[in-house]
């Protein structure tokens, strides 16, 4: 990741819309260079990218990386030189998946209904 190492850097993941989208939003106002994640809107998560950037002019990069796959966040995390902040926003998926999530990485920590 070409970021500059002085600068901070936040990771938020699903950032594409809602919290995500929001809490990214107000880490650009306050000048942190951001890195974005979603694991299938990533038109969406593009236009967010490119919006901060010109409203607040930082450098901001859009990655597909599904949070429930394990190469994929490797993936996300080799590519930095550097972390200042994250942001676990990963939204809860429909097909059964997030179930699985959460018996596998955090019994007892996650609760929905």
């Amino acid at each position: 990741m070409n970021t500059r190492k002085n600068a901070p850097l936040a990771l938020v993941t699903g950032a594409s819309r809602g919290i995500g989208k929001a809490i990214a939003e107000a880490l650009a106002e306050a000048g942190y260079h951001l890195i974005l994640t979603c694991s299938h809107t990533l038109p969406d998560l593009q236009e967010v990218a490119a919006c901060l950037e010109e409203k607040y002019g930082i450098t901001c990069t859009a990655m597909a990386a599904d949070a429930s796959e394990p190469a994929a966040i490797k993936k996300v995390f080799a590519s930095l030189d550097h972390l200042d902040v994250l942001v676990n926003n990963a939204g809860i998926r429909r097909d059964g998946r997030a179930e699985i999530a959460r018996r596998k990485n955090s019994p007892g920590l996650i609760f929905y209904s």
